[in-house]
């Protein structure tokens, strides 16, 4: 995150940073060491708004497939952070964690 924040890479000032989807989850304790939740800490730190996302993958359960899934569930939730964001309603100086449970095709 940090590379690709500085410029370096992109010489643009970039409108949200999104880490994962990463495979378990992200909440309680797990939060403290999770480089997913690190990278949009970095970006939150630089002021830039940022997304952590992570799928609560459970062995046996889960599959491939299920990344597709979770995706598709954060997809409504960004764009419209980046709504806000355009329309500078958005919050600053914070960063939003998405936990996607697992069975996620079972959720609604």
């Amino acid at each position: 995150t940090s590379l690709g924040i500085s410029k370096a890479l992109f010489p643009i000032i970039l409108d949200l940073v999104v880490s994962g989807i990463n495979k378990g989850s992200n909440c309680g304790y797990h939060i403290v060491y999770s480089g997913t939740v690190a990278g949009a800490r970095e970006a939150f730190f630089n002021d830039i708004p940022s997304i952590s996302i992570s799928y609560d993958w459970v062995e046996g359960k889960s599959n491939p497939h299920d990344f597709a899934l979770a995706a598709g569930v954060c997809i409504p939730i960004i764009s419209a952070l980046l709504v806000e964001i355009k329309n500078q309603s958005y919050p600053g100086r914070c960063f939003l964690n998405i936990d996607v449970p697992n069975n996620v095709a079972n959720h609604k």
